[in-house]
């Protein structure tokens, strides 16, 4: 009995959207010998898909976008609570004019 083991390289195309991540690969090779028609199947556990390489992915820009947004709405937030604060320090830092306070509340 002749044992002949190859290892190939390919590259894996295929037809439809996989997340990056590790993936199982069971496949069938049919093939003959010697007019005789063979089929086996494998199993292979080491494929990695992995994202396209570029200088932007659309998960980087989104979540840019959302930090930017989060720390303007954290400043806008911040700079009213100053606001409201700042406001109700000056109509107490003036006790000796009543009628200002009457104006402004």
């Amino acid at each position: 009995m002749v044992v002949c083991k190859r290892s190939f390289h390919w590259v894996l195309n295929h037809q439809f959207n996989l997340q990056p991540g590790s993936f199982d690969l069971v496949g069938s090779i049919v093939y003959e010998i010697d007019k005789t028609p063979y089929q086996s199947t494998f199993y292979n556990g080491t494929i990695e898909v992995v994202e396209a390489s570029g200088l932007f992915s659309i998960e980087t820009v989104f979540l840019v976008m959302l930090a930017i947004g989060l720390v303007a709405a954290l400043g806008l937030w911040i700079h009213g609570q100053l606001q409201r604060f700042s406001k109700v320090r000056v109509i107490y830092m003036c006790p000796c004019a009543p009628d200002l306070l009457a104006n402004h509340s």
